[in-house]
């Protein structure tokens, strides 16, 4: 941070905190001070235990006209591509399309909750792609994307594993569109 104090306008202060921000004494600690333009809570929703509890508290903590930026798990176009690949070798794929439903009504819950304690609430999509070039990783981050579907993957690794051999020597490397939503609220 130092090394960038010159960049950041006259009187910018930064405060990081390492603390439990589900204790109610780390937020009686945060309310002893000047209120925040902004705090961000990048990657943290999927740890929290009380998340309505949390986002009032930062609510809370922010000065008028301030801004909270947060993000929480959403509906990824990675959901697309899986589902064509497995389009392409007649497999099912209901569960890629229920699991991108749930993201989504995730995202939406959320961001309905967000609303209650923000007056404006922006949510920005951000693509990013993921390049792989060895089957074995690329069947491994399938795994991770559809853990409860594990015994049916591995029923198909054979099929699957082959597909994406054949697309990696043909192309090169598979690139595997993604995405993150991020919110950004204002008080």
């Amino acid at each position: 941070l130092a090394e960038n104090k010159g960049t950041l306008a006259e009187g910018t202060t930064i405060n990081l905190y390492f603390e439990d921000v589900e204790e109610q004494e780390t937020w009686e600690k945060i309310a002893r001070r000047e209120p925040y333009d902004m705090v961000i809570a990048h990657y943290l929703t999927g740890f929290i235990k009380d998340l309505e509890l949390f986002l009032e508290r930062v609510a809370g903590a922010l000065a008028l006209g301030g801004m909270f930026s947060v993000n929480v798990a959403g509906a990824s176009r990675e959901h697309g591509f899986w589902q064509e690949i497995f389009t392409k070798l007649q497999l099912k794929t209901d569960f890629m399309k229920e699991s991108e439903a749930k993201s989504k009504k995730r995202l939406e819950g959320f961001l309905t909750i967000l609303e209650k304690y923000f007056t404006k609430v922006e949510n920005t999509i951000i693509d990013n792609w993921m390049r792989y070039e060895d089957a074995e990783e690329l069947f491994a981050r399938l795994l991770e994307r559809y853990p409860e579907n594990k015994k049916y993957l591995t029923d198909k690794e054979r099929v699957i594993k082959e597909y994406l051999a054949k697309e990696i020597e043909d192309q090169g490397a598979i690139v595997i569109p993604t995405s993150s939503d991020f919110q950004h609220c204002f008080k």
